[in-house]
């Protein structure tokens, strides 16, 4: 089996995607022969403009090429039109937003480019379900969870590290990890949660934040808000930013970006792990990695039942899934189980005993190369039907 990735999320950049696409290339040269055109140093529009020929060129040369892989739903869009003629397996991993950005003539123009691929690949049950919306067969689609990174990283103790703030010894602490985006929900646990909690709960939001520049200040007050929306969507602006920093809250610590010996050092004083997501109009949790990399690190994670987080975190057995927005079900929740630390201690090694078992980088890979290879048969099978077909006529 001869295959040919081509991905513009591609290490040295960092994120789930670029992870993910590395951890996929190189996994499958267990099974099959790899061949790959990803970014290098130059900038992602560069790549795009130059890899439809690039694809041409490469596959001219390697006539034993049998599929042709590209690792995101946009990339996918971009080179439908371009790529549609080739007599070769196609195949896309649809990761999350290219399936719920909202608007009629993206849906119409620019999403339906996807119809042209042989088989999409979807990290998730929601992300599946969201393209149906948008219009794709069901046959045409499968769902193949990402992995998680399985990392033998030495806890750090807290009194051992120079922690920019303080987390008290007599409190329990609840952590959370990610983009200020709005559907991440932090603000909504901060301005909801939280109060009800009280003083005995403080929550450590670790995620980047900044000040807001004069012209983006005015960009989200002058421009109409479906535009604003839509551009923040595109660029997974960090929209919570500067209502976290505006709002005062008394048991809330904003941590911003850490270090790693940092990020490790609250995580091991953490009794609570949360992913407090909200529904948010045109974006959704393609895949919740995040909650899985709560889980790897011992902790109890409480996640929001929607989205992706559904396909991620089993009630009872790796976490727990709370109602979204429900805040008194999180705060009864929090409390139930912040009685006891030792239980949670106990329960955040099964968790991550499970989500090893389940999510890995392995199994993804063998996924993957599963589907191919059935894509493989079914594509013989149709011609030698052909052949069969010429000669009896």
């Amino acid at each position: 089996m001869n295959i040919l990735f081509v991905s513009h999320k591609y290490p040295p950049a960092v994120g789930g995607m670029e992870k993910q696409s590395f951890e996929l290339i190189e996994g499958m040269k267990k099974h099959a022969t790899v061949h790959s055109i990803v970014i290098q140093k130059e900038s992602q529009i560069s790549f795009i403009f130059k890899v439809r020929k690039q694809i041409i060129t490469y596959l001219q040369k390697h006539p034993e090429i049998e599929i042709l892989h590209i690792n995101d739903g946009l990339l996918a869009c971009i080179l439908g039109p371009a790529i549609r003629h080739l007599k070769i397996i196609k195949l896309a991993t649809i990761h999350g937003l290219e399936a719920s950005y909202p608007g009629a003539a993206y849906t119409k123009y620019i999403f339906s480019r996807l119809k042209v691929y042989d088989k999409l690949i979807c990290v998730s049950q929601h992300t599946k379900d969201l393209c149906v919306l948008k219009g794709l067969a069901p046959s045409q689609l499968v769902v193949i969870h990402n992995g998680v990174a399985i990392e033998n990283q030495m806890a750090a103790r807290i009194d051992q590290v120079n922690l920019p703030f303080i987390l008290p010894e007599d409190k329990t602490i609840i952590v959370s990890v990610g983009r200020l985006v709005k559907r991440k929900g932090f603000y909504w646990f901060a301005s909801e949660v939280m109060p009800e909690l009280g003083n005995d709960f403080y929550y450590i939001i670790i995620g980047n934040y900044f000040k807001e520049s004069i012209g983006r200040r005015l960009f989200n007050l002058f421009a109409p808000s479906g535009l604003v929306h839509k551009y923040n969507l595109l660029l997974g602006y960090p929209s919570d930013n500067v209502v976290l920093q505006t709002r005062k809250f008394d048991n809330v610590i904003l941590a911003g970006r850490l270090s790693n010996e940092h990020m490790l050092a609250v995580l091991e004083r953490a009794d609570l792990f949360v992913v407090p997501n909200i529904p948010v109009k045109g974006d959704a949790e393609g895949f919740g990695l995040v909650a899985l990399e709560g889980t790897m690190a011992q902790k109890t994670v409480l996640a929001a039942h929607l989205e992706g987080l559904k396909d991620v975190i089993m009630d009872g057995v790796n976490g727990y899934s709370i109602p979204a927005m429900d805040k008194f079900a999180w705060v009864e929740k929090i409390r139930h189980l912040s009685r006891n630390k030792s239980a949670l201690r106990t329960f955040g090694e099964k968790a991550q005993t499970y989500s090893i078992q389940n999510f890995s980088w392995d199994k993804m890979c063998f996924e993957y190369f599963q589907t191919f290879a059935s894509l493989i048969s079914q594509n013989i099978e149709k011609k030698t039907l052909d052949d069969t077909m010429v000669e009896v006529s």
